[in-house]
């Protein structure tokens, strides 16, 4: 006959063992805080690339929302001077703020630093931008370019371009942000 030897237990369960501690070694711990470390890096780049590119949107927002503030001002401006007719690059004799400027060609070469609003009213929280605007006549009655020459030859097209530059609080270098470009014609 055959006799099975069962060892006795010495171990109660739920209780650890002698000789066997609990816990983490020094290498698991260096592992978790690696892990860890690498998770929290990650995430401050995250975060840092969503703020820049945020920045980035919202000064091509207010740049663009610039340049429709002088296209909805010259909106209704007529073509050339209302009151003699004539085409003339810049304002005309006695238009010395852009509160007297009565035709679109009057802006040629305007520069606004703040910027201005649709109402002509300088936007003062803004000083750090500008708008510059351009006007050249590209075309005639007769269909001829006149490469931006101005004369009288009648006009009918001029081209409007608004330049909205930005630069950081202080500094003297403008970056050009956002720009707009539109045909007004005569009739």
């Amino acid at each position: 006959m055959a006799y099975a030897v069962t060892p006795i237990r010495t171990h109660r369960p739920g209780r650890p063992r002698q000789g066997r501690r609990r816990g983490l070694t020094l290498m698991e711990t260096a592992l978790a805080t690696l892990i860890v470390g690498s998770a929290v890096l990650s995430l401050v780049k995250l975060v840092t690339s969503t703020t820049q590119q945020s920045s980035y949107t919202q000064k091509i927002t207010t740049g663009l929302m610039l340049a429709s503030q002088i296209r909805e001002m010259m909106a209704d401006l007529p073509f050339c001077d209302p009151y003699n007719g004539v085409d003339t690059s810049g304002p005309d004799v006695g238009e010395t703020t852009v509160a007297q400027y009565n035709d679109v060609e009057d802006f040629n070469g305007y520069t606004a630093c703040p910027p201005i609003d649709a109402h002509r009213q300088p936007i003062t929280g803004l000083p750090d931008w500008r708008q510059v605007v351009t006007v050249t006549l590209v075309g005639d009655n007769s269909g001829n370019t006149l490469n931006g020459v101005v004369n009288n030859l009648g006009a009918v097209v001029e081209r409007v371009k608004v330049v909205v530059s930005y630069r950081t609080p202080g500094g003297n270098n403008w970056q050009p942000v956002a720009s707009s470009v539109w045909l007004k014609t005569k009739y």
